[in-house]
């Protein structure tokens, strides 16, 4: 795996003065906007991103401590709850249920960090596939390979493609680790995935 997007690196380069917050999520969303990461993500935030990126950026300016994930990229699951939305799970049938009243708890957490939520992902279809296609919403393409079509894995496929494209489209992805939910996207597209000491029920859903 290359260490040329990895959160700490890119800490050391905004550290440095080489890359600002801003900067760093304008590329990403440039890169989120690009015919590679078609069926990436259901949904982007730009605006809201920018903002968040932004506000790290003046923070550092005036010598606070950022949190580890304050205005970086990150990609989040469309199986999470954010607020006002409704959670699609992948599928089409959830169009029209009642939207989120407030965000998951990991979602809550990423806020409080100060990270920059680019958008929401891609999965399979209520998690059910380690395959990672979804007839709904498209297949994320896996960047291994830029002339064959392969399968990214699942179900947490959008996850991973957007940690693993290059250019980046995220620098983390909230995904879970239930079953191959990460498990085995992450590896197929050389990414490396950790696992939260929540409950997996707990860390995505609001209620």
């Amino acid at each position: 795996m290359n260490d040329d997007f990895t959160i700490s690196f890119l800490r050391a380069r905004i550290a440095r003065g080489e890359l600002s917050h801003e900067a760093l999520v304008e590329q990403v969303l440039e890169a989120a906007g690009q015919p590679a990461a078609q069926h990436v993500f259901t949904r982007l935030y730009a605006d809201a991103a920018l903002a968040a990126a932004r506000h790290a950026d003046a923070a550092r300016k005036a010598g606070l401590e950022l949190p580890t994930l304050a205005g970086l990229p990150v990609s989040v699951k469309d199986l999470y709850d954010i607020a006002g939305e409704t959670t699609m799970t992948g599928s089409a049938v959830c169009a029209g249920e009642p939207a989120a009243a407030h965000d998951a708890a990991a979602v809550a957490r990423l806020r409080t960090q100060g990270a920059a939520i680019v958008g929401k992902t891609n999965m399979t279809e209520f998690a059910f596939s380690g395959v990672g296609i979804n007839p709904h919403y498209g297949t994320p393409r896996n960047p291994a390979d830029a002339q064959t079509p392969r399968i990214p894995g699942g179900s947490s496929s959008g996850a991973a493609v957007s940690v693993a494209l290059p250019p980046r489209c995220a620098a983390s992805s909230a995904s879970r680790a239930r079953s191959r939910a990460c498990r085995a996207p992450a590896p197929s597209n050389s990414r490396a995935r950790s696992t939260p000491s929540a409950p997996w029920p707990a860390a995505w859903k609001t209620a």
